[in-house]
């Protein structure tokens, strides 16, 4: 209740700039529902600017014009949510290899094949553009790296997980 008077308040005078961190964490469905039908319907008919922060990816695609993905301060992608959706971070590939050395995987990193690395033991999960894929695989092969599987990334969650750093569970 209180997240939905925080809300509520924050809804009632139209300003041209409205800053929204999480407006829709601790509410049930219904409510998320009715906030989110608010700011899209009746708060932007006066066109405020609007800066939201959500880890609730659907809300960010549904209000947003544009999105911005921070790490850590650093911004690594700016687009449309659509745009976010249909370019390459969204056609990602990992490959999961072991006997990569980490000037390699460094080399692949710099000249911008891949998105990220991540270790896991003796085991490096490699995040590729899937038009990047190819020039990665002969790479591996040629440095000696045992490629163990190429999995696709399925999901625009996950594809911001990547992009973020984040590794993907199985």
């Amino acid at each position: 209740m209180r997240q939905q008077l925080a809300l509520a308040k924050t809804l009632l005078v139209p300003t041209p700039l409205l800053l929204l961190d999480e407006p829709t964490t601790h509410l049930d469905p219904d409510a998320q529902l009715l906030a989110s039908r608010l700011l899209r319907n009746d708060w932007c008919r006066y066109r405020p600017t609007i800066i939201l922060t959500s880890h609730h990816l659907s809300l960010i695609e549904e209000l947003c014009d544009s999105v911005g993905i921070l790490d850590r301060g650093t911004l690594l992608a700016v687009d449309s949510p659509k745009s976010l959706r249909h370019n390459p971070y969204h056609s990602l590939v990992t490959v999961r290899i072991r006997n990569g050395t980490a000037d390699l995987l460094q080399s692949l990193t710099t000249a911008k094949r891949s998105i990220s690395t991540q270790y896991d033991g003796d085991t490096a999960h490699i995040t590729v553009a899937e038009d990047e894929l190819n020039p990665v695989l002969e790479r591996l092969l040629q440095n000696h790296a045992q490629i163990m599987e190429v999995v696709p990334v399925p999901s625009w969650d996950e594809t911001i997980r990547q992009i973020l750093g984040g590794q993907i569970d199985s």
